[in-house]
């Protein structure tokens, strides 16, 4: 065939012409275009790695982490975007990520309405990571979950869908005898558990009820511990009624407790603080007594199931 049809195409003049003629500079170009974008993003890690192991830049972001505590309780908000960078960029330094999760809750705790600002900045995924990444560490687990005590609230689904709630439970039963790890771990798990039924499902999952019981048990002697605690398992018992039924057993343990309370004498630190001590341990025993009446309740259905079961 001295005239092909395909022949005819690729020589003729016309756009298939162009087409083939540029194909080959088009296909450099874009190597090229490539090679530096892939040159550039090596360039951004190196030196992002490089600064993350700076130690003038980490001091520098401690000395800016510091500094906040200075700032104005009206003014700290406007900073948290920045807080949020230098925990990201610092990811595997404890000592920013304490210092970095002190701020956040500083900011929280300066104004209401401060903590859904919190979140919608960012703060929550860095801050479970911290507390992921420094399971160890029990400055970064006590300002970790003091921040998440502020944000349980607002960011429950969000904590919840990152995994949260786990890694409060076992950072609790890591730490057990933290009095300040307790606390927070027990008011963000409250606050977990009020805001969403997800959240309470996965409390009772990863064991979030007996964590809280021991708690109540270990620091029967630390009044706001003990609110925290109880307020939280309340919450749990409240809605869960297998839950309810499956602790039943902790009860004697429970009114042990109650009694310890009842009988504590009192302290002999002066009129003032006896009687703060006085209101306290009021505070402490209405919490208490509000589990004990769920649990009592539980007992009432068990009995009123039995009576059913051997009636004919």
């Amino acid at each position: 065939d001295e005239d092909p049809a395909l022949g005819r195409f690729c020589v003729a003049d016309g756009p298939a012409q162009m087409v083939l003629a540029f194909a080959p500079a088009t296909m450099i170009l874009l190597a090229f275009a490539w090679h530096l974008r892939r040159t550039f993003e090596h360039r951004q890690r190196t030196a992002a790695e490089a600064w993350r192991h700076d130690g003038g830049a980490q001091r520098a972001a401690l000395e800016v982490l510091e500094a906040l505590a200075e700032a104005p309780e009206a003014e700290r908000i406007k900073y948290t975007r920045q807080v949020v960078q230098i925990m990201k960029d610092f990811p595997a330094k404890g000592p920013v990520q304490h210092r970095g999760c002190a701020a956040l809750e500083r900011i929280c705790r300066a104004q209401r309405g401060n903590p859904a600002k919190v979140k919608r900045a960012g703060a929550v995924p860095v801050v479970l990571a911290a507390l992921e990444a420094h399971a160890r560490v029990r400055s970064v687990q006590r300002s970790g979950l003091a921040v998440l005590s502020c944000l349980s609230r607002v960011a429950a689904s969000q904590v919840f869908e990152l995994g949260g709630v786990s890694i409060v439970v076992a950072s609790m039963g890591k730490f057990k005898r933290d009095r300040a790890v307790q606390l927070a771990g027990s008011l963000a798990l409250g606050g977990l558990c009020v805001s969403s039924a997800n959240s309470r499902r996965s409390v009772t999952k990863y064991g979030g009820a007996d964590v809280l019981l021991r708690t109540i048990a270990r620091h029967c002697d630390q009044a706001d511990v003990l609110v925290a605690a109880c307020e939280a398992l309340a919450l749990l018992l409240k809605h869960e009624a297998g839950l309810r039924k499956q602790m039943l057993p902790a009860l004697p343990l429970l009114q042990e407790i109650i009694a310890k309370c009842e009988e504590e004498p009192a302290q002999t630190g002066g009129a003032v603080d006896d009687a703060k001590r006085g209101r306290e341990r009021e505070v402490a025993l209405r919490s208490l007594r509000k589990v004990e009446l769920l649990f009592r309740g539980a007992s009432d259905d068990a009995a009123t199931d039995a009576s059913g079961t051997a009636s004919p």
